[in-house]
C-alpha cells in the first residue's frame, strides 16, 4: 500500500487503486505511440502488483504500528511467485512486463538474497524465451516497460 504521512495521521491507498490510476494514465497516451498490444499493456499497467491484496493478510504495519508503506517492503518470495503466476495466466506479454517490473524492484534485493538472486535469474530466463515466442525485441519490449514504469512512477506522485 501507499502510505502518505500527514499531521493529521496517514493516507492510505491500496496498491490496485494505484495501479488502475496507473493505467488511466497510461490511457491518455498518444494513440500515435502506442504499442501494438495496447489492451495488454493497459492491463499489464494496471495488474503489475495485482498480488498485493492488503486486507487479505498481508503485513499492513511497521514495528512502531503505522502503516506500512510499499518501499519499506523487502523481496517476499511468495508474493513474486503468486504475482508471477497470475499474469502468466493472462498472457505471456503481460507476464513479461511484470516481470520487468519485478526485476525492477527487486535487482537490489538479488545482491544479498540468494532467494531473490535464484527467483530473478529464473525471470530471465522467462523473459528471454518470452521475448522469442512474442517475437519481440529487447529495444520493443524496453521502450514499452519504460511506458509502464512511467505510469507507475507518476501515479505514486499524484
Amino acid at each position: 500500500m501507499i502510505v502518505n504521512y500527514n499531521p493529521e495521521g496517514w493516507e492510505v491507498i491500496t496498491q490496485r487503486s494505484h495501479g488502475l490510476l496507473a493505467m488511466q494514465l497510461g490511457m491518455e497516451w498518444k494513440q500515435a505511440e502506442r504499442p501494438e498490444r495496447w489492451a495488454e499493456t493497459l492491463l499489464a499497467i494496471a495488474e503489475h502488483d495485482d498480488a498485493e491484496v492488503e486486507l487479505d493478510g498481508e503485513q499492513l504495519l511497521t514495528p512502531q504500528g503505522g502503516p506500512l508503506n510499499f518501499d519499506m517492503k523487502t523481496f517476499e518470495h511468495d508474493h513474486c511467485k503468486k504475482l508471477h503466476d497470475l499474469s502468466i495466466t493472462k498472457s505471456r506479454f503481460i507476464a513479461l512486463l511484470t516481470s520487468l517490473h519485478m526485476d525492477f524492484l527487486y535487482k537490489d534485493f538479488a545482491k544479498k538474497d540468494p532467494v531473490a538472486k535464484s527467483f530473478l535469474k529464473e525471470q530471465h530466463l522467462l523473459q528471454a524465451r518470452w521475448k522469442k515466442e512474442l517475437n519481440i525485441s529487447s529495444t520493443q519490449i524496453k521502450s514499452i516497460y519504460s511506458l509502464l514504469e512511467w505510469c507507475d512512477a507518476f501515479s505514486l506522485i499524484i
